[in-house]
């Protein structure tokens, strides 16, 4: 495992994932948290690859929550899942309170992320090219169309994988409830740009009663940011 200003390079035949991943995060000074589902021999290769790409490529199909090294900070990385061997790395010289830090200097939230495949069918499937999608797969989707209606299915086919993986929906709802509406309005506005607003209203308009109020008041935040529909 190589970290260069390129991104990372990672090249291993037949290695166990626990001491890929050990060594990925010791690289990038990231630390550890949780149960590693499966810790069989892997063999990758890639090059100039992110954080976020470099970690999906270790735990292959295990969702994760991913917070990126920044301001000489280190980063944190939660497994998530019940099954397997608890799993951690700390790395050397990290301080406590990393995300608070991050939270009241008005970084945007990490969110969780998710490459298991479920079943999509209708316009997803023939948009996508494919049968079965990802939670992140959506979330690529819906911040990459200026289709509302396709935003809006794409986001409602988020919210049935979200009930389908209760680990990956409890990492979503903990961060959404975590931060207030305005750094929730950032973090879209800066993912998805133009796209922000018709996300936010498409999330309103699909979540539950329950979630509803916290939406609206990110639509109107987002809108308050000068990202119009």
């Amino acid at each position: 495992v190589q970290v260069t200003a390129d991104g990372i390079a990672l090249d291993v035949r037949e290695a166990p994932r626990g001491d890929v991943l050990r060594l990925l995060a010791e690289k990038t000074r990231t630390d550890v948290r949780g149960r590693l589902a499966d810790d069989r021999p892997i063999t990758a290769k890639i090059e100039r690859a992110s954080l976020e790409e470099a970690v999906r490529r270790v735990l292959g199909d295990q969702s994760f929550l991913l917070v990126y090294p920044a301001g000489g900070l280190t980063g944190s990385l939660e497994l998530l899942g019940s099954s397997g061997e608890t799993f951690t790395v700390d790395v050397p010289g990290s301080a406590p309170g990393r995300d608070e830090e991050r939270a009241a200097a008005g970084d945007a939230p990490p969110m969780p992320g998710s490459l298991r495949a479920h079943p999509v069918g209708g316009r997803l499937s023939r948009v996508l090219g494919k049968s079965s999608a990802s939670f992140n797969d959506l979330v690529e989707l819906a911040s990459s169309t200026d289709d509302a209606a396709l935003q809006r299915a794409a986001v409602e086919g988020g919210l049935r994988i979200l009930d389908a993986e209760p680990e990956l929906r409890t990492a979503v709802l903990g961060t959404v409830q975590a931060f207030p509406p305005e750094k929730l309005a950032r973090y879209l506005v800066v993912s998805m740009g133009p796209r922000a607003a018709g996300v936010a209203d498409a999330i309103a308009q699909s979540v539950g009663a329950g979630g509803r109020a916290k939406a609206e008041a990110v639509v109107r935040e987002v809108r308050a940011l000068g990202v119009a529909e």
